[in-house]
């Protein structure tokens, strides 16, 4: 609670730019105050996680802007005797048209606010994340196409993927303060998907360039709302089992990448020999926090081969790349204007384009002289500036179909099964088929997932080759299956 308490149970007063309350009453059930907001005054844009509050309205004009629905924005005049009830995560804002008298009773959650916009300086958005959803995931296929990327299947439960992104993200950052880069082809979608989040915030790529571009074109948006904000930038296609302790390392990660003005990722353990993931190899400890230590990055290594990776998994010191990135806007550009030249000098262009008619022909422009590029190769292999954090949140990229092993429940003799499925000595299968039956007898460690015009059979071994069978229609000319 802000001000003097020390009087117990006595009125509190507390000076406010628009004017002041007093809190007459505070219980563990409620909480009481008297507003007094000074004509032409108003409160922020603004709304509350949990607290719900009623206003009536005892003196003077007020203007209630509420949300009706989201996106609208309803302006109530409120008179002596006026009520409103204000619901948890409605957004709103007081203003006085005259000076005013408000009696608010609420829920007693003392520090709830969330504000959007304010007359005094009061907003400082100093957290962003960007979620990226532009990828095409195509060691899903045949569910994963071009028009319905893997980020919006419904892969491992029965929401769309990028969807139990935001999810786990909203306790730690506010929508709308979640910003979402992906490619015009997906917009519709996407927009659906997420519909919390505001629809300014979603940032479309001019052409699919992979993770470099798309984060530097994203930091060039962001920068214009706060340059020194902490930028979190997450993949739209990853599970991860604890959210709280993801929550708990994302809190960790931001301390460091403000403290230090560095990058900071996340390293997973790795415990198995995956060729489809980057991994990490830890150098000397950088700050020591117990179960939170940072490390410096000492080398990368892409897709290692199946012997490779068996030799990093039994060495201790390597950690799968999670893709996972937390760093100031202004780091990532000075990084980016130290190590990648070609996507700089485009960033520099694109920052000094003014609101004119040729701005979008000149970034589309700009953004197809770019190189196709992943951050990783773009960036984090290069900058001294990169620190990891290994973590054991239960991480995983779902990468191919064999990912659901580790994910999803299996059934008898360990099958996963979203089908009709009748069988006979059937072990260790990924089964889906939605319109058809499917009966197996005698197979064990074998993908099956049968769509409306393509059928895909494959062992789980080979399940990161099924991005080599989609490159593989390409060169066929079977666009229709892509």
């Amino acid at each position: 609670m802000e001000g003097d308490e020390s009087k117990k149970g006595e009125p509190l007063k507390i000076e406010k730019p628009w004017g002041f309350e007093i809190i007459f009453a505070c219980s563990e059930n409620y909480l009481g105050k008297i507003l007094f907001i000074k004509k032409g005054e108003g409160l922020s844009l603004q709304y509350h996680r949990y607290k719900d509050e009623t206003i009536f309205v005892k003196k003077g004009v007020l203007e209630l802007e509420i949300q009706e629905h989201p996106g609208v924005i309803k302006i109530l005049t409120m008179h002596p005797g006026s009520s409103f009830r204000i619901l948890p995560k409605q957004i709103h804002r007081m203003k006085a048209i005259e000076d005013c008298e408000i009696f608010e009773v609420s829920t007693p959650h003392m520090q709830d606010v969330i504000r959007i916009h304010d007359y005094y300086g009061r907003v400082k958005r100093e957290r962003l994340a960007l979620v990226l959803a532009g990828g095409q995931g195509t060691r899903f296929w045949p569910r994963s196409r071009r028009k319905k990327p893997k980020q919006l299947l419904d892969i491992v439960g029965s929401e769309p993927m990028i969807r139990y992104t935001i999810k786990r993200i909203l306790p730690f950052i506010a929508e709308e303060n979640i910003f979402v880069v992906t490619s015009r082809d997906y917009y519709r979608e996407i927009t659906e998907s997420v519909s919390e989040i505001p629809q300014e915030n979603i940032i479309l790529e001019p052409v699919g360039k992979n993770t470099g571009p798309c984060i530097a074109f994203s930091c060039i948006r962001l920068k214009k709302i706060n340059p020194d904000a902490v930028l979190f930038i997450f993949p739209s296609d990853h599970y991860i089992r604890d959210e709280e302790k993801f929550i708990r390392a994302l809190e960790k990660a931001e301390s460091a990448a403000k403290s230090y003005n560095c990058i900071v990722t996340f390293g997973i353990a790795a415990t198995t020999p995956e060729t489809g993931y980057g991994y990490i190899k830890i150098g000397e400890r950088f700050i020591e926090d117990g179960r939170w230590d940072v490390f410096k990055v000492d080398r990368f290594i892409e897709k290692p081969t199946k012997q490779e990776a068996d030799k990093l998994v039994g060495e201790k010191v390597y950690f799968w790349n999670s893709g996972i990135f937390i760093g100031k806007i202004q780091t990532f550009l000075s990084e980016i204007e130290k190590y990648c030249k070609e996507l700089h000098s485009g960033i520099a262009k694109i920052e000094g384009i003014t609101e004119t008619d040729n701005e979008e022909r000149i970034i589309n422009e700009i953004y197809e002289s770019w190189p196709e590029i992943s951050i990783d190769k773009a960036l984090m292999e290069k900058t001294g500036n990169l620190l990891v954090m290994p973590v054991d949140f239960g991480w995983s990229d779902v990468g191919s179909w064999a990912a659901l092993d580790g994910i999803i429940e299996k059934r008898e003799k360990g099958n996963i099964i979203k089908a009709k499925h009748i069988s006979i000595d059937t072990e260790g299968c990924i089964i889906y088929s939605p319109r058809k039956l499917i009966a197996t007898i005698g197979v064990r460690d074998l993908i099956l997932v049968e769509t409306e015009d393509a059928l895909l059979l494959c062992n789980k071994e080979r399940a990161q080759d099924v991005k080599k069978l989609v490159e593989r229609l390409k060169e066929e000319g079977l666009e229709e299956y892509l």
